[in-house]
């Protein structure tokens, strides 16, 4: 590290008198622009396909967790499906940083008339005040079997 008149410089990064630090233009920029902003709520889905495999006619159900990675509380406005065979819910609609919770997503054939078969997709939506991501898409995937024949 160089000294120089009050001012210290090692690799780009500036110590300025009353020990304040100055970052490189380029690096604010760049933290913005990935959403590393500390005080801005960011929400992470862990799997945005889920797929239920072959299921029969009956509902089906899984889970996904949802997680505010940002710096600031986020809030889940709401949750809404595609469908009226598919209903979606979380279990906690404010995350404080760092927290997660369980977004449930249950699937039912026999809602539909005649009961869906063969191969689904439907979407589930969730609306948040992340800034970044206000609408987050999941795709749900399954391949349903006919019913069987009395």
């Amino acid at each position: 590290m160089l000294i120089r008149k009050g001012r210290a410089h090692a690799a780009g990064w500036r110590v300025r008198w009353g020990g304040r630090l100055a970052l490189p233009a380029g690096l604010v920029v760049l933290g913005f622009a990935l959403g590393c902003d500390a005080g801005v709520p960011a929400i992470e889905v862990a799997r945005t396909s889920l797929d239920l495999g072959e299921i029969g006619q009956g509902p089906a159900e899984t889970t996904v967790s949802v997680s505010n990675i940002g710096g600031d509380s986020l809030r889940i406005l709401w949750v809404a499906t595609s469908c009226g065979c598919t209903s979606a819910w979380v279990s906690d609609s404010l995350l404080a940083p760092g927290a997660t919770t369980t977004l449930s997503v249950r699937y039912d054939p026999t809602v539909m008339t005649p009961p869906d078969t063969g191969r689904i997709h439907r979407g589930i939506y969730i609306q948040s005040n992340d800034p970044v991501r206000p609408e987050v898409e999941i795709d749900l995937y399954a391949v349903v079997r006919p019913p069987e024949l009395p």
